[in-house]
């Protein structure tokens, strides 16, 4: 009987240690890369923008951004997901934003280097929306989609959305 408490001590302790640390952030080794490649950012930009579907699967959770370019659908937030990877591949600062739109539907957006982006529309247009709600940095997200996260789970926290503006 010790020796099954022991041993189911030690199995749990190791389970514990092979999870990634919190405070280690490195959830992009983690993910296994997209296969595909571009030469430049507007080249990705615009093949997601373009060729990337919108589709919820069910149930939904957040894709990694090699689900989405192999099965090119996703919601906004795969969307975003995939093209923050591209960003961050060619050494653009990176934030995923969530907003609320004036429809009282939350939406996914990118921030590259500050700008704002919608990674649905290939666009220079600014991404408008009824207010912000919170940046997620994209370890963050990768974070979710290792843990396999239920997206919706996010989404519902966000009717104290107003709070942050």
């Amino acid at each position: 009987m010790i020796l099954v408490l022991i041993l189911l001590i030690l199995v749990t302790a190791c389970t514990v240690a092979t999870l990634p640390p919190a405070s280690s952030k490195d959830f992009k080794s983690l993910i296994e890369p997209p296969e595909m490649t571009f030469a430049t950012f507007a080249d990705a930009r615009k093949w997601i923008a373009v060729n990337i579907t919108y589709k919820m699967p069910d149930p939904y959770v957040w894709q990694t951004p090699k689900t989405t370019m192999e099965l090119k659908t996703g919601m906004c937030v795969d969307r975003s997901l995939a093209l923050l990877w591209y960003a961050d591949l060619f050494g653009y600062t990176t934030l995923l934003r969530v907003v609320k739109l004036d429809n009282g539907l939350y939406h996914a957006i990118c921030v590259i280097n500050g700008i704002e982006i919608d990674a649905q529309i290939y666009s220079t247009s600014k991404p408008e929306y009824a207010s912000w709600c919170y940046d997620l940095t994209l370890d963050e997200c990768l974070e979710r989609c290792y843990y396999k996260y239920h997206a919706r789970n996010t989404w519902e926290v966000l009717d104290e959305c107003g709070k942050n503006n």
